[in-house]
């Protein structure tokens, strides 16, 4: 694998370009990992953090793995990325998010503000024609908002898609056909007050109006004992 990428790379650099790509990964410690690796000088590689039950692990393996052998269920686990790791393409730093990575706010904030862009792989067959994609897409629409990021969204049946940093869909490719989405974006540095303050805001307050109804709750209770 490393001389394809080797060739690949090297055939990527004569035109000037840089290739992002999913990819498993196997470390010399013998850990699997879903990557996406950017074929860029240095190379470097993403693994994502939030693996799919069943799909990329098996929860109590040494409990019900046996049994879920018949089932089809993966024999070997993929392990999960600790630490929010930057590809770069063109010397733009670039926030890689591998499927539902997308779907964690917080976490998608840990790579900025050095990333300058982000990127979703994705997986998007197992939903078929059915509302999974739409939402999966939004979700990504809400990130780009929450970083002030513009966000590439490359997927294998749809929906591919470009979004800039106000959430907004400037290019959007049609499902389930093969086809190259072409478009601009332009790289974004600084904060947006939820990189800076993630869920504190929103945490507070719940607990604020919680303080406030047992407050209200327990004034009620020693009005009706009077």
């Amino acid at each position: 694998m490393s001389e394809y990428l080797d060739r690949l790379q090297t055939r990527l650099g004569a035109r000037g370009s840089t290739l992002i790509l999913g990819i498993p990964v196997r470390t010399d410690q013998g850990q699997a990992y879903n990557a996406a690796v950017s074929l860029a000088r240095p190379r470097r590689f993403y693994y994502k953090r939030h693996l799919v039950p069943f799909g990329e692990y098996v929860p109590l393996r040494g409990l019900v793995g046996p049994w879920l052998n018949i089932l089809g269920a993966p024999v070997e686990d993929f392990s999960a990325g600790q630490q929010p790791r930057l590809l770069y393409a063109s010397g733009v730093p670039i926030g890689a998010l591998i499927c539902f990575d997308v779907a964690f706010g917080a976490e998608v904030a840990d790579l900025l503000p050095a990333a300058q862009l982000l990127v979703n792989l994705s997986n998007d067959a197992w939903f078929g024609d059915s509302l999974g994609p739409h939402q999966h897409l939004q979700i990504a629409q809400m990130r780009a908002i929450e970083t002030g990021r513009p966000l590439l969204r490359s997927t294998n049946t749809g929906l591919t898609a470009v979004i800039d940093h106000n959430g907004q869909l400037l290019a959007r490719a049609p499902q389930f056909e093969p086809t190259v989405l072409p478009a601009e974006v332009t790289p974004r540095t600084g904060s947006t007050p939820y990189v800076r303050w993630r869920d504190k805001p929103v945490l507070a307050f719940i607990g604020i109006a919680l303080s406030v109804l047992v407050g209200v709750g327990r004034k009620g209770k020693r009005n009706s004992s009077r």
